[in-house]
C-alpha cells in the first residue's frame, strides 16, 4: 500500500537482483544490507497463516512477523564500534541515510531492533540503548544531520498518527503491539534525550508523547505491555529519566510563557 500508511509488504523470496549479486560474488554495503533486509522474505503469521493470507487483513504499521523487517541491533553495534570521530567514513554516511529511511517509515520502526529467532517480536532494548549510545559518543554526524534525523522522525510520526488536530474526535487507529513498538524505539533514541538544549529534540519528544497519550485504550494497553515486558531492563536507567526530563522542560517552558508580559 502507499507510503502514507508506512506499510510495505515484502516479497516471498529474494529478488533476482539479490541473487545475481550473490552469484557474482558482490556483497551489499552495510546500509544496503539493512535496507534490503526489509524488502526480503515475509514469513507467515504465528497462527500459521501465510503471508498472502495475512496481507488481506494486515493493518497499517503492522509487521507480519519477526522476520518482516531486518534493521538489527547488531548492525548498529558494528557501526558504533567502527565509527571514526571525524565522521569521514563512507559507512557513516550510509548509516545516516539508512536511519533517515527508517525514521520516516512506521513499518520499519515497528519491525526493527527485535531479538532474533522469536515468533512474537520483542525489542532488544538494552542492546539498542548501548548501540545508540556508542554511535552518539562517536560524534560522526553534524548538528545539521541530527536535525535532519529529528525531521525524519517527525515525518514518521505524522505517517503513524495523522494530523493531531483530529485526534480528539478520531484517535489514531493503533491498537496492536506491532503498531506501536516503534514508538518505544524512539523513546530510547538519543534524538529525544536533549530536550533542554535542543528545540528539535523537544519538538520531537512533545509530538511523540502527544501521540502516545492520544492512543485509544487498546493501543495504550499494548504500549504499556511493551514497556513492562520489553523495556524493563532500561526502564529506570533510560526511559524514566527521559520522560522526567521532558516533563521538567515542559513545565519550565509553560512557566516562562506565562511570565512573559503581554
Amino acid at each position: 500500500t502507499g507510503p502514507e500508511h508506512g506499510l510495505v509488504l515484502a516479497a516471498s523470496s529474494p529478488s533476482g537482483g539479490d541473487s545475481e549479486r550473490r552469484a557474482a560474488g558482490q556483497e551489499e554495503a552495510p546500509g544496503q544490507q539493512i535496507m534490503m533486509g526489509a524488502r526480503r522474505k515475509a514469513s507467515g503469521a504465528p497462527d500459521g497463516r501465510s503471508a498472502e493470507e495475512v496481507s488481506e487483513s494486515v493493518l497499517p504499521g503492522v509487521c507480519i512477523s519477526a522476520k518482516f523487517g531486518d534493521v538489527k541491533v547488531s548492525a548498529l553495534q558494528s557501526w558504533g564500534k567502527g565509527a571514526g570521530p571525524d565522521g569521514a567514513k563512507a559507512g557513516d554516511e550510509e548509516l545516516f541515510r539508512s536511519l533517515l529511511a527508517m525514521f520516516t517509515s512506521p513499518t520499519l520502526m515497528n519491525a526493527s531492533f527485535c531479538l532474533p529467532g522469536l515468533d512474537h517480536p520483542r525489542l532488544e532494548s538494552d542492546g539498542l540503548v548501548q548501540a545508540f549510545d556508542d554511535l552518539w559518543r562517536a560524534d560522526v554526524w553534524s548538528e545539521r544531520q541530527r536535525s535532519q534525523l529529528c525531521a525524519a522522525a517527525l515525518q514518521g510520526l505524522e505517517r503513524w498518527g495523522g494530523d493531531p488536530k483530529g485526534w480528539k474526535d478520531s484517535p489514531p487507529s493503533l491498537v496492536h503491539r506491532d503498531q506501536v513498538r516503534g514508538l518505544a524505539v524512539l523513546l530510547l533514541c538519543p534524538l529525544v534525550s536533549e530536550v533542554d538544549g535542543s528545540p528539535d529534540a523537544y519538538a520531537l519528544m512533545a509530538r511523540l508523547m502527544a501521540l502516545i497519550a492520544a492512543l485509544p485504550q487498546e493501543g495504550r494497553n499494548a504500549f504499556t505491555d511493551i514497556v513492562v515486558e520489553d523495556l524493563v531492563r532500561v526502564l529506570r536507567s533510560v526511559l524514566v529519566l527521559r520522560v522526567r526530563r521532558f516533563c521538567n522542560a515542559a513545565v519550565r517552558k509553560a512557566t516562562q510563557a506565562k511570565a512573559i508580559p503581554e
